[in-house]
């Protein structure tokens, strides 16, 4: 005979937002955004990638190039 298992009521989860941390930036990441922002990285990748964009309105929307290669860095 299979037992109908029995759930714990879970407890709730409240964290005010004051007893967060806060990290510092990053500044490898802010110093790599600034270097491909004055190369204008996001224009030349967009530029490449251009091409390969759909035209059809029903598709989905695809993700910034810029963003895309960043992700991927």
């Amino acid at each position: 005979m299979i037992r109908k298992k029995t759930r714990q009521q879970q407890t709730s989860m409240w964290i005010a937002t004051e007893d967060l941390q806060v990290k510092p930036q990053i500044t490898f990441y802010s110093k790599l955004n600034g270097i491909l922002d004055k190369t204008g990285f996001g224009t030349q990748i967009r530029k490449l990638c251009e091409q390969y964009y759909s035209d059809k309105t029903n598709c989905r929307p695809p993700i910034d190039p810029e963003i895309y290669f960043k992700m991927l860095l």
